[in-house]
């Protein structure tokens, strides 16, 4: 990340929304579509994820588009730039 956030990886646009009030410090639901999280800090922007986590769309027409959510924990507005390291492994 280009600056300290929270970011949020989902399988579906809908679960995005429905997880759109959950607070940084609660778990999300069994059944709530997050892939991956990560809260990065401004001495710790890159996070390694492992092991490396499987991720998939579920949309009823799946599609190429990650849906993420990103809040910035910058003391200050920012323009933050995620970056995602994906392998895919199927077409």
């Amino acid at each position: 990340t280009s600056h300290a956030c929270w970011v949020t990886i989902y399988s579906d646009n809908a679960s995005r929304a429905a997880d759109n009030s959950r607070g940084e410090t609660e778990d999300p639901a069994p059944d709530a579509g997050v892939i991956a999280e990560v809260i990065t800090s401004s001495g710790q922007l890159k996070v390694a994820i492992a092991p490396g986590v499987i991720g998939y769309n579920l949309e009823s027409t799946p599609t190429t588009t990650i849906p993420v959510k990103v809040r910035n924990k910058n003391s200050s507005a920012a323009a933050i730039t995620v970056a995602l390291e994906i392998l895919q492994l199927e077409a």
